[in-house]
């Protein structure tokens, strides 16, 4: 009885951590769009440090909301954040995005972590 609760335990973990990497997305590209907005006119959801950003050729990403030009739109939420995939713009580097689809705001999934690193 014992080992057939520890097995059924087992499993129920195993499923666990299936469904949750499945629901985990990282992507790769390079930055095409980059979006702020003035605190006074967005003093909600969208208000700084709060910014999004897309990335060309990036089409899907599961079930992360895609912008009006089609690419993904990752929501970033603080300056460090803003500053990498600034850099990144401007210096035509490969941004890898890391998200979880079920984290979002305003539908739109928020970038858990960026890296920055050159093309390949």
């Amino acid at each position: 009885m014992k080992k057939t609760i520890l097995m059924s335990v087992a499993a129920c973990l195993a499923l666990i951590g299936q469904t949750a990497s499945a629901a985990e997305v990282e992507v790769t590209g390079q930055v095409n769009l980059v979006r702020t907005h003035d605190a006074t006119s967005f003093a909600g959801v969208w208000a700084p440090p709060t910014f999004w950003f897309t990335l060309k050729g990036v089409p899907t990403a599961d079930t992360c909301a895609k912008f009006a030009n089609g690419e993904v739109l990752f929501v970033g939420r603080d300056l460090q954040m803003m500053a990498f995939v600034m850099s990144a713009l401007g210096k035509g580097m490969n941004v890898t995005v890391y998200a979880g689809p079920t984290e979002t705001v305003n539908g739109y999934c928020v970038a858990r972590y960026v890296t920055v690193s050159k093309p390949n």
